[in-house]
This record gives structure tokens, C-alpha cells and sequence, in this order.
């Protein structure tokens, strides 16, 4: 069935989203593609990657770094509904993760153990928006 939408289409000037933990300032698609392509640049993504996101989409950080950083450098991503700390090794082992994005309080509940036997050769670095 063929896209009957008539509205404007999207522009870097052009509203993106809006949060309401971040003030309800709304962000422009510019802005936010921007903000990912820094972020791309910063981590050394590329199109080879995945990343795994365990932030909520809800938002800015969980929207850049879930959606629009790997839409826009054509890499995979795997979402997580509930960051379940026991499992995510095996998870991003299997996945074949070479990026875990995650909140400061996730990243220091991941246990010690549970990485071993495990192939996490692509795993590059486990980050949080605050080292961004």
C-alpha cells in the first residue's frame, strides 16, 4: 500500500522528540544526529558493530545511544526490556556485542563472575553516559 503522508518532511530544523526528563526540551532531528555522530567518533563505532543498550528510551541518552547512534553509523543494536545483570554477559557474548552502553548503576551491579568461558573477543568497552 503505497505512503499517503502529506506532512513536511523531516529536516535537521525539524523536531525529533521530546522529553520530559530533560525539561521537555525538544531536541531537532539535526541535534540529535549530531549529538550521535560525536558519539560514534568518540567510541570508534563502525558498521561492523552492535552495541547493547541497557538504557531506557525514555530518555536523551537512551534515545541517541539506543536508536539514533546506530541508525546513523549503520550498526546493529540490541535493546534489553529488563537489564537483568546475572545474564548480560552471556548475553553480550552471544550477541557478539563490541559496545555495552549502560547506566552508571547497571554497569556496577554486572557481577565479578559469570564472563568465564565465554567469548567476549569483541567486546570492546562497557560505558555509561557519563563518561560520554
Amino acid at each position: 500500500m503505497p505512503d499517503h503522508f502529506d506532512g513536511e518532511g523531516a529536516t535537521p530544523e525539524a523536531e525529533a522528540l521530546l522529553l520530559p526528563v530533560s525539561g521537555g526540551r525538544a531536541w531537532s532531528q539535526g541535534e540529535l544526529l549530531a549529538t550521535a555522530a560525536r558519539l560514534g567518533e568518540r567510541l570508534g563505532l563502525s558498521q561492523a558493530d552492535r552495541l547493547y543498550s541497557g538504557l531506557g528510551l525514555e530518555t536523551a541518552d537512551g534515545v541517541t545511544a539506543g536508536l539514533a547512534l546506530p541508525l546513523a553509523w549503520g550498526a546493529g543494536v540490541v535493546l534489553e526490556a529488563s537489564f537483568r545483570p546475572a545474564a548480560l554477559w552471556r548475553r553480550l557474548a552471544e550477541e557478539r556485542v563490541a559496545l555495552a552502553l549502560l547506566e552508571p548503576g547497571q554497569a556496577g551491579a554486572l557481577p565479578e563472575a559469570g564472563a568465564e568461558g565465554l567469548d567476549l573477543s569483541r567486546l570492546r568497552a562497557v560505558v555509561s553516559p557519563e563518561s560520554w
